[in-house]
């Protein structure tokens, strides 16, 4: 009896160390790639200790700055080097931070600061202040800013309402107006001359004439597709040279069996010739923001992280255009989901916002 217990007791002995073993081989060169990357150049700033859920914050393109809402009448500036935070009061309540290209101007809400003279703006109409979210898109010329009129996001049935505002003459020049149009995020190409919309399609906006010219959408329909079938955009860039607009794209339909299923991934469409002419595949995990590097090489998505253990954390991912392919992941982010992202103006560093952490990589 004593050698049969032995036995047994050396044979599960032997079945733990070859199980320690193959995990071993199969995870510690995943983990040791995983250490590399987060000993990386990395900063994470915690800037929400309210834990509002309307807060967002921005990184500006030069790195020296941390700009945040936390959803109330005011909004605030930290510089990175010293700790120091402005507060500047405003009339109606911030949920949207965003920086011109080259950092000269913060767009909060419908308010306008000179990052180099302090002096806060207000774009004023006749509509009463916006009670959600403002999205927000600059020109890469500093000209020009895109802000939504979000009342109709308590009213889906109202129109939307997208304002084209000249940042030197804080006038505005131009409206744009269409019914029951869900917009999730907007980009101008890089002359200013058309204004992209994404939502149900893609929609380019001609901004002097005020006119929609032309709407791109997929028509890849899934071959079971027998009930319901949408498209939707949720995240849009213009390349710099202007041809190319990557979108990502959340694909949604149900099939024969009732079953709901969902695709992701990244569309390049061509503008001109208003054709997909290249799809990165994202799998079933959810992308949530997308930014052209500067130099048109790479683009960089977020992720949400749906797995509270999902111990990696890799939140940013790196595609190279050319080769269709993710080539690094951005790892360790506190949060659960990508509420803003962006490259710095040098393409050297990507920075990622959630709701209470951002979170700087050195990439380069």
């Amino acid at each position: 009896m004593k050698n049969k217990v032995k036995r047994l007791l050396i044979g599960s002995v032997i079945v733990i160390g070859v199980c320690v073993i193959a995990i071993k081989v199969e995870i510690v060169p995943i983990v040791s790639a995983k250490i590399a990357d987060v000993m990386t150049d990395t900063k994470v700033l915690y800037y929400n200790q309210g834990k509002s859920p309307f807060a967002r914050s921005v990184v500006s393109p030069d790195r020296k700055q941390l700009a945040f809402c936390l959803g109330d009448q005011e909004f605030s500036v930290q510089e990175l080097s010293t700790g120091k935070i402005t507060t500047y009061p405003v009339t109606g309540n911030v949920c949207q931070v965003k920086y011109s290209p080259d950092g000269r101007y913060l767009a909060a809400g419908r308010n306008i600061l000179n990052t180099e003279t302090g002096e806060v703006t207000a774009l004023s109409t006749q509509a009463k202040p916006s009670t959600y979210f403002d999205e927000i898109a600059f020109s890469t010329n500093d000209e020009l800013l895109a802000i939504v009129n979000v009342e109709r996001a308590l009213k889906p049935t109202r129109p939307t309402v997208i304002e084209i505002w000249n940042l030197q003459t804080k006038q505005l020049i131009q409206k744009f107006t269409k019914d029951r149009f869900v917009i999730a995020q907007m980009t101008f190409s890089p002359d200013g001359h058309y204004l992209a919309v994404a939502g149900d399609g893609i929609s380019l906006w001609d901004t002097q004439t005020g006119k929609c010219v032309k709407t791109l959408m997929t028509d890849a329909t899934p071959s079971d597709n027998i009930l319901e079938f949408h498209t939707d955009y949720e995240s849009i860039d213009y390349s710099s040279d202007g041809r190319h607009l990557a979108a990502v794209l959340v694909s949604q339909y149900s099939s024969a069996k009732g079953k709901k299923n969902q695709t992701q991934g990244i569309e390049i469409w061509d503008v001109e010739q208003e054709k997909v002419v290249k799809t990165l595949d994202g799998g079933p995990y959810k992308l949530d923001k997308l930014q052209y590097s500067p130099d048109g090489q790479f683009i960089a998505t977020g992720r949400t992280i749906y797995d509270s253990f999902d111990m990696i954390r890799d939140a940013v991912w790196i595609w190279d255009v050319n080769r269709g392919e993710v080539v690094k992941k951005l790892t360790q982010f506190p949060d659960a989901s990508v509420l803003a992202m962006g490259y710095s103006a040098d393409g050297n560093y990507i920075s990622a916002s959630g709701h209470y952490y951002t979170k700087i990589w050195k990439v380069k």
